[in-house]
């Protein structure tokens, strides 16, 4: 019969005869009788050292290539057999499972080649070929996305190997790149997104070669390629997060309808701590919470038809340290005026220090007290009028002092 399409070169050396290289690599050792014939070999006891074998990779053996669970966080599971378990370090994932993430969780695996999948919140992939053939060790590793988005990192696709990313309604194709794969199963719509290299997108008979900083989207319409949305930015890289709700205000990006971020305890983004997206048509994110330290963090937006563009990474101080809760209470007057108890609260993990200040509006302050450690303080023989105070939470967290100042409060004392 014919020979199959797809071939793999193998470099004749010294000793080989191809009786011994069927014995060794090929799945049926007879096979070296039909790779004599599409090589046109005389003698298969005397091949040329140096020179190119040219064997049908369907008659080559195969071995496992299976991943492995290199960070994980949140609500994920490995549903192998129809049973999911939680993802371990180091666990290995094989070809058949499924990786299921939830809200605010996130998979990594680490591949053979030494690439990396991506999963993050929400997504289902399923893990189709994980296989690496015995002749020249090239993978042939094949991922679908049931639902959600993933991230590939992959390296260069050797010696005839192949790396691919299907959703239901699209393919796609590397020789080693950074790219991202999503389908929404609601809209039946996939995205293609090329930060790296060039990525071919198949959608029945369209097909595109998708270039760094375009995006393919698969739908109703066909396939469409377009170029993704810019790199968003900060308004202020360096304002405090001391508040108990983390905020970031976005320079809005032209075209973006969302946008997404996630923070990590490294700066290569591996550990993934928690992941969060902007309410649609506002450039600001907004993270419940977080544990004080250093975090680094990933922003990028997204527009109407599901593109996300590049990441901008930033590193900040997480620091609560906010003050809230301030209350004033009247105590019974007497001769010299009346004296008021102050109550200072702050929210964070370290013991504070306070600041306190009191004036007449417009006025330097007639009251100014540091270092206060006790979060009771009573003002004696303030006369009629009114007042402005405010107070000063201190903090030191990872070596670092943050002070944060309440809002101004108005203060009235009657006669």
């Amino acid at each position: 019969g014919s020979a199959p399409a797809a071939m793999t070169d193998y470099v004749i050396r010294p000793g080989d005869t191809l009786i011994g290289v069927g014995e060794r690599h090929f799945t049926n050792p007879e096979n070296w009788r039909q790779v004599q014939t599409i090589n046109r070999i005389a003698d298969p006891y005397r091949l040329r050292i140096g020179s190119v074998l040219r064997i049908p990779t369907a008659y080559l053996r195969v071995a496992n290539a299976g991943g492995r669970i290199i960070a994980y966080q949140g609500r994920a599971s490995i549903v192998r057999n129809g049973a999911g378990t939680p993802p371990r370090l180091d666990q290995s994932v094989m070809e058949g499972d499924i990786l299921e993430t939830g809200p605010n969780a996130y998979l990594r695996v680490g591949l053979a080649d030494g690439g990396a999948i991506i999963v993050p919140s929400n997504t289902r992939l399923r893990i189709d070929r994980l296989r690496a053939d015995a002749l020249t060790g090239s993978l042939d590793q094949s991922f679908s996305v049931l639902n959600g988005r993933v991230e590939s990192r992959v390296s260069p696709v050797r010696n005839g190997g192949a790396y691919t990313v299907r959703t239901p309604v699209s393919v796609s194709a590397v020789r080693g790149t950074v790219y991202r794969t999503g389908f929404d199963a609601e809209l039946s719509r996939a995205t293609t997104e090329v930060l790296e290299g060039a990525v071919d997108v198949e959608a029945g008979a369209a097909a595109a070669s998708v270039a760094p900083g375009q995006g393919a989207v698969v739908s109703d319409a066909g396939l469409v390629v377009k170029p993704l949305p810019a790199r968003p930015y900060l308004v202020d890289p360096d304002a405090p997060s001391s508040a108990a709700e983390v905020v970031f205000d976005i320079v809005p990006v032209p075209g973006a309808v969302a946008y997404r971020a996630m923070t990590a305890s490294d700066p290569g983004l591996v550990n993934v701590t928690a992941q969060t997206e902007s309410n649609r048509g506002e450039a600001r994110i907004v993270f419940p919470s977080l544990p004080d330290g250093f975090h680094y963090l990933a922003i990028s937006a997204v527009t109407a038809d599901g593109l996300e563009g590049p990441v901008s990474v930033y590193d900040f101080l997480r620091a609560r340290n906010a003050v809230r809760d301030l209350t004033v209470e009247p105590l019974p007057a007497h001769p010299g005026g009346r004296s008021h108890l102050f109550q200072l609260t702050s929210d964070g993990a370290s013991t504070p220090r306070y600041r306190f200040q009191l004036g007449r509006v417009g006025e330097d302050p007639l009251i100014d007290r540091e270092g206060l450690k006790d979060d009771r303080l009573q003002i004696p023989d303030l006369k009629p009028g009114v007042y402005v105070w405010r107070v000063r939470s201190s903090r030191t967290v990872q070596g670092q002092l943050v002070d944060v100042w309440s809002a101004p409060q108005t203060l009235t004392v009657r006669r």
